[in-house]
């Protein structure tokens, strides 16, 4: 069986644009950049239009997406029962200290403390101040203004 391919190559000079084969095409006369540039700014409005409706639909969502390796029983940090719930619910819970696990050996650290914990003489209380300066978002709940996180928000 004998292919045949045809290998022409346009003259120089031909008109290469997709929109050649239009009627009234007039290469050199600028016609078909005009309908290349039309098509491109419809091709950005409607790439505008759906990236806009797909962000206001999220923004109206207001989901919270985590991928989860099980399914969580609990929202309470005290009573949950595996590091994958620990790790699901965190982000929902300001912590007043963490752990600063580079360090060797692994120490407890202040996070929205201002410092580590004073503890009274009998080891049976411990004070922890508040950072200044913390502050949730701004959002309805708070009559849509920032609001100062308070030793209060950690009472639970």
């Amino acid at each position: 069986m004998n292919l045949r391919h045809d290998r022409r190559l346009p003259m120089p000079g031909t008109c290469l644009s997709p929109v050649a084969t239009g009627v009234g095409h007039e290469c050199g006369t600028g016609g078909h950049g005009r309908r290349a540039r039309t098509w491109a700014m419809a091709c950005v409005a409607v790439a505008a239009i759906t990236v806009t409706a797909a962000t206001q639909a999220l923004a109206a969502e207001k989901v919270l997406r985590l991928q989860m390796l099980a399914d969580v029983d609990v929202l309470d940090p005290a009573r949950a029962g595996s590091l994958s719930t620990l790790n699901t619910i965190a982000p929902l819970y300001h912590q007043l200290l963490t752990y600063d696990y580079l360090a060797r050996p692994v120490k407890l650290i202040p996070y929205a403390a201002e410092a580590l914990p004073q503890v009274s003489a009998d080891g049976r209380t411990y004070t922890l101040r508040v950072r200044p300066g913390l502050r949730y978002a701004p959002h309805p709940a708070f009559g849509g203004k920032p609001r100062e996180v308070t030793a209060q928000d950690f009472v639970y």
